[in-house]
């Protein structure tokens, strides 16, 4: 190339041109000198090629650095042609290709110069330039000067191409080593674009690397204005520049697109900058930047939109944010993984719609300074703009600030389906501080978070003016150092809260374990329209270092609250409200805790469900009127409770109010009146409590003062906020002294009384008072008088007065003799005419067993004035066995003739049946029964009875068939006689065990020693500990009178029973009123009045029991002294028994054969 001529060479193209050279290549070499240039005229446009295949130009240079001298010059007066490069080397050369192209709408699509297999090396100034003339503008008018880079090699190349109303391809090109050439007019190190007016160019960029890339000039790679960009599958790799970014694209009013799918940014300089771009990033991965500039890592394009989708973030340490803040965003599926940056906010948003869908951030790192650094950080300033955030994901991270912070006049904010984990923040995870916002959650999973900031309060944390809408959402294992684990509204203006269907459970914070709700103080909006409804969400596990282990609520309109099936369970706080806590006077949940249900919220583990700080206090202490009447020098003590206001007593387990004082003084009543102060005529002391226990307990409260009524004045010390006085104002009348006190008075003439004192020998106060020998002045221990309390006696009266039971017992013998007496003679008697029918029926072995429990018990009375404790169990042996004999006969023969009298409906049934079969079949089975028993009492005349009815039996065998009904009957009614017998013999035993478990229990873990009980009224008497166990068989006593009553009851209505059965239901009457009740009563009122109670008992017992036994004797000897003792018509209640053929000797078989010795002889 050294022989062509200093000036350029035109070729005119007429037809298809070739310049081949061999295929290891041909050299254009320029040698470095300034040759002309090659110009390559295409007028025809008709598509004419022109190709350069295995060339290799090499040195063109120009020392004058032309910047309108190129190597190779194409003009053309439309699209129509092709300029081919194929396998073509270019290095160290200048200004390469220069396209001048008049065009005013392009005819073809294909590129009309390509550069296939290309070579670019150590060229220091343009590869390809381009100028585009026409004279219509279209908007496809950049395709008349379309060129393409194909599978091309650059390195160490500067300024490389410069386009004007063109379109620039490159397809899978790789770029190393760039940087600005000489010329000034050069602004992009790979690319630069001029514009005018509404031109543009477009660039695409496919499959290609960028790579080691280190531009030291304050240029991009790219840089236009109106430039219609694609970048696909490409990778940018340790590029760098001065300029801090790599693309530079501004002025984009019809905001052309910008596209970028599937690249890789990898440790280079920030991607974009600009204005009015619309972005659309695709598929992309920007992993391992780290810039120490303070801008944006990813993008600085303002007032841009931006739509990014699938794209990754990885291992980004930056001074900025990712993107600049005043532009448009809708980001989906979108992942942020190990992300460090020290700036005002990593996502950073102002004034603009901003839209987030599925947004991965795993282990972010923000380490700005204090408050002033956040993940995400929305501002809307003036424009009423919305914030939305679906299925957000983020874990394991961290920040110096709120995590998310969102601000403004006013905006919306929507927050669905997302997963909050793991967070760490000084400050809210969430906060929003605008000044007015809607904010609506839903489906939210925010767990284990935790805000380290003692002075922000809140997981999520909203203040001023709020609308908040959260629902379905989980709140678990939050932290928060300051108010509110969960959620925390502080500082609200206005509110309205709609908390449905979450999950609060184990969140922790300083006061409000899971919720925290703070209006401003300064603030009364009555705007009763806002409401807070709280529905289906579920407290558990919280805890709350102070207040509300639940819920904390300082808010005035908290009567707003509409509450339906809140569970609040199991939370603690540590020092009141452990399931909910509220701070307001004017106010509480509803005015009622019905609307939550509470299980085992405790403090200290002591139940404390809801409470509110200190409300009212109120008076313990009963007054039984106004003014009260003390003597001057009395202790005047009085209780207080203080309350919250649910009116629940402020225990303070804790002590987190003990400094809390209340103190009292006085004030004469007419001194106020007349607004005179006569407190030098006053003494108080013990007149200042502290809080314990939910108490003020003013027990050593001493009132000094001259005889007057006197007005108690309340104070509360130590506690800034108002606490009412719920009770009346109190007065006391100060009286003079006691009769037996001695006057005195102070130096300042106030009286006051003060008790005599005596030789320490007496026992004061324990068995004896001390009165005064003078009346005023003097109290002399020497003439003072000890004066014995009544039950005590002695010269120092400390021997104890014991009862004396001379009376009591002359009481019991004048009761017990006579009536042993008529019992003996009884036992004699019926024992003398026990051959008598009458005693015989009956049974003599049961009127004996009677005899002796009545024998015993009357015994037990010698021993009820025991002062002993042998006498004491004798007693209660002899008179509980005593009334288990007179029970069990009781008990026999009721439910004896319960079983075996006919009612009237039996009665009926054997009328209908013939009256020999029934004889016979009735019989049958008791001839059986009585022929079995070899034995026993039945005499002759009986035995011979029941044979005859064997044998009549016999004779009528053949119809034995139609009575068999009646015979099952008969043997069933004997059956159930047998057993009450064994039922009557059991509960006698069960009885007896009782009895002797009782003794043994008592005995063996009591002290069995007598206890000496004061009467009240001047003697002492024994109290033995079996007094309770005699009080639980006395029940007893009482049950089994009740069921033989109940029993009895029906037996009056029967037939065929012994008429003595109704006496012993009469008698039972007696028996309940006289015997049980009155040892019920007699415990009860006389429980310390031995005396009183001795003959209370002895004497209506006595008579009760002596009652029963008569009813159930004096027929006997009634009748046998009236000759009737044979006579079964007096003694045995008959009527026809369902038939005349059946006689009542024969129906009284049945009695006699299921009596308990004949059992036992049958047996035997």
């Amino acid at each position: 190339m050294t022989y062509i001529p200093l000036f350029s060479v035109a070729l005119s193209i007429q037809t298809n041109t070739y310049f081949i050279g061999n295929p290891n290549g041909t050299i254009f070499d320029y040698n470095l000198s300034r040759k002309g240039t090659l110009q390559f005229n295409f007028s025809k446009g008709n598509g004419q090629k022109l190709t350069f295949e295995n060339i290799n130009f090499i040195n063109f240079y120009d020392k004058n650095k032309n910047e309108g001298t190129y190597m190779i010059q194409v003009n053309a007066n439309s699209d129509n042609y092709y300029v081919v490069f194929n396998n073509c080397l270019f290095q160290n050369n200048q200004n390469i290709l220069a396209l001048l192209i008049t065009c005013n709408i392009n005819t073809h699509d294909d590129p009309s110069v390509l550069f296939n297999n290309a070579k670019f090396i150590n060229n220091t100034e343009r590869l390809v330039r381009t100028r585009h003339y026409y004279n219509t503008f279209s908007p496809d008018i950049i395709k008349c000067i379309s060129t393409k880079m194909k599978d091309s090699y650059f390195e160490n190349n500067k300024g490389l191409f410069y386009y004007l109303l063109s379109t620039a391809i490159f397809e899978n090109c790789y770029f190393t080593n760039m940087e600005k050439n000489s010329f000034e007019t050069t602004l992009g190190a790979f690319f630069h674009a001029r514009w005018y007016e509404d031109n543009y160019n477009s660039l695409t960029i496919k499959d290609c690397i960028f790579e080691n890339i280190n531009i030291k000039s304050k240029i991009p790679l790219i840089e236009s204005e109106q430039l219609e960009l694609t970048i696909s599958n490409t990778t940018f790799s340790n590029c760098f520049s001065e300029y801090g970014y790599l693309i530079d694209i501004k002025k984009h009013i019809n905001r052309n697109k910008i596209i970028l799918k599937n690249i890789r940014v990898i440790n280079s300089s920030t991607l974009f900058t600009g204005s009015y771009c619309n972005f659309t990033i695709e598929d992309s991965i920007f992993s391992n930047i780290s810039l120490r500039k303070s801008i944006p890592a990813i993008s600085n394009s303002r007032y841009s939109i931006y739509t990014i989708t699938n794209t990754e973030f990885n291992n980004i340490y930056l001074s900025h944010s990712l993107f600049c803040e005043e532009s448009i965003f809708t980001f989906n599926n979108i992942k942020l993984n190990n992300i460090t940056t020290n700036s005002e906010a990593l996502l950073h948003f102002i004034n603009s719609n901003i839209e987030i869908n599925h947004l991965e951030a795993n282990n972010i790192l923000c380490i700005g300074d204090g408050d002033a650094t956040s993940f995400l950080l929305y501002n809307s300033y003036e424009s009423d703009s919305q914030l939305f955030i679906n299925d957000l994901n983020i874990s394991n991270s961290k920040s110096n600030g709120p995590f998310i912070k969102i601000l403004g006049e006013s905006n919306n904010v929507i927050i669905e389906n997302s997963n909050i984990e793991n967070v760490e923040s000084f400050g809210s995870i969430i906060k929003n501080a605008s000044n007015k916002s809607k904010i609506k959650i839903t489906n939210l999973i925010f767990n284990n978070n935790i805000n380290n900031s003692k002075s922000s309060c809140g997981g999520i944390s909203f203040t001023n003016d709020v609308y908040i809408s959260v629902t379905n959402s989980s709140f678990i294992n939050n932290q928060s150092k300051d108010n509110g684990g969960a959620i925390c509204t502080n500082n609200i203006i206005n509110m309205e809260l709609k908390l449905v269907s979450n999950k609060f459970y184990k969140n922790t914070a300083i006061n409000g374990g899971a919720l925290y709700i703070q209006n401003r103080e300064d603030i009364d909006n009555n705007d009763d329209d806002r409401r807070i409804i709280l529905q289906d969400n579920i407290f558990k596990e919280n805890f709350a270092e102070n207040f509300g282990g639940g819920i904390y609520a300082k808010f005035s309109k908290l009567h707003l609250v509409d509450a339906i099936n809140n569970k609040i369970t199991f939370n603690k706080a540590g020092i009141m409200g452990a399931g909910i806590y509220t701070s307001h006077f004017s106010s509480k949940f509803s005015n009622n805790t019905q609307d939550f249900i509470f299980t085992n919220n405790t403090i200290n583990s002591s139940i404390n469900d809801y409470s509110s700080k200190p409300s009212y206090i109120s008076l313990d202490t009963k007054l039984s009127k106004n003014p009260i009447n003390i003597i001057t020098g009395d202790y005047f003590p009085l209780s207080f409770t203080m309350y919250d206001e649910y009116d629940n007593i402020i225990n303070d387990v804790t002590k987190y109010y003990s400094n809390i004082m209340l103190k009292v003084s006085i004030q004469s009543k007419i001194a106020n009146i007349n607004h005179k102060n006569n407190t030098l005529n006053t003494k108080i002391s013990g007149n200042i409590s502290s809080f314990i226990n939910g108490k003020f307990d003013l027990t050593s409260l001493q009132i000094y003062a001259n005889p007057d009524i006197y007005t108690l004045i309340i104070t509360i010390e130590n506690y800034n906020e108002d606490i009412k006085l719920y009770f009346n104002q109190i007065e006391i009348q100060v009286n003079s002294c006691n009769s037996n006190q001695i006057k005195m008075y102070a130096d300042n003439s106030i009286l006051y009384c003060v008790n005599p004192i005596c030789k320490p020998s007496c026992p004061v106060d324990e068995s004896a008072s001390c009165e005064p020998y003078y009346l005023s002045y003097i109290n002399d221990i020497n003439k003072n008088i000890c004066q014995c309390f009544p039950g005590y006696d002695g010269i120092d009266c400390r021997e104890k007065i014991l009862i004396d039971y001379s009376a009591s017992n002359k009481l019991i013998y004048m009761i017990n003799i006579p009536i042993l007496s008529l019992i003996v003679l009884y036992i004699t008697f019926i024992i003398i005419f026990r051959n008598k029918k009458i005693i015989k029926d009956t049974g003599i072995f049961k009127m004996l067993i009677l005899s002796f429990g009545i024998i015993l018990y009357f015994i037990s009375n010698f021993m009820i004035t025991y002062t002993n404790y042998l006498g004491c169990i004798l007693n209660y042996i002899f008179k509980h066995i005593g009334i288990s004999f007179i029970l069990y006969v009781y008990y026999f023969y009721i439910s004896q003739a319960y079983v075996v009298g006919i009612k009237k409906k039996e009665k009926d049934f054997i009328r209908k049946k013939n009256n020999m079969f029934i004889r016979s079949s009735f019989f049958r089975s008791l001839y059986n029964d009585t022929n079995s028993q070899s034995n026993d009492n039945i005499n002759n005349d009986n035995k011979g009875k029941l044979e005859d009815i064997q044998n009549l039996y016999e004779s009528n065998n053949e119809k034995k068939d139609k009575s068999d009904d009646v015979s099952n009957s008969i043997s069933m009614k004997k059956k159930k006689a047998y057993r009450i017998t064994i039922d009557a013999f059991i509960l006698f035993l069960i009885y007896l065990i009782i009895l002797l478990i009782m003794i043994i229990i008592y005995k063996f873990n009591k002290n069995y020693t007598l206890e000496l009980i004061f009467s009240g009224k001047d003697y002492w008497s024994y109290k033995c500990n079996l007094e309770n166990p005699d009080l639980i068989l006395n029940s007893i006593d009482l049950i089994l009178l009740i069921i033989i009553i109940l029993k009895g009851k029906e037996v009056l209505f029967y037939e065929c029973y012994f008429s003595f059965i109704k006496y012993i239901i009469y008698s039972s009457f007696i028996g309940i009123v006289m015997g049980p009740i009155v040892n019920l009563i007699s415990y009860s009122i006389f429980r310390k009045q031995k005396y009183e109670k001795i003959t209370f008992d002895v004497i209506l017992n006595s008579i009760g029991y002596f009652l029963m036994y008569i009813f159930v004797a004096w027929d006997k000897v009634y009748y046998i002294m009236k000759k009737k003792g044979n006579d079964v018509n007096v003694y045995f209640t008959f009527k026809n028994g369902g038939d005349q053929n059946i006689s009542k000797e024969d129906y009284i078989l049945i009695y006699k054969s299921s009596s308990l010795m004949r059992m036992y002889k049958r047996q035997q």
